[in-house]
């Protein structure tokens, strides 16, 4: 009998120490974002890292030099 109430107590107290525990997360931080309207240009022209289009790729080093 005393075993069993033993084991009984241990199940719970384990069961208990073993919920996990409801903490808030942290806000994500405020996401910028940036659009870019430009005269009717082709669209691979503007794409990438470095675009062929001259204002885009200034826009583009811009922004970088900016961090």
């Amino acid at each position: 009998m005393r075993g069993r109430v033993a084991g009984v107590i241990l199940f719970l107290a384990l069961g208990v120490l073993g919920a996990p525990i409801d903490t808030p997360a942290q806000q994500p931080g405020k996401v910028y974002r940036v659009g870019l309207i430009v005269t009717p240009s082709p669209v691979s022209e503007m794409a990438g890292p470095e675009p062929v289009h001259p204002p885009t790729r200034a826009f583009l080093h811009t922004l970088r030099s900016l961090g």
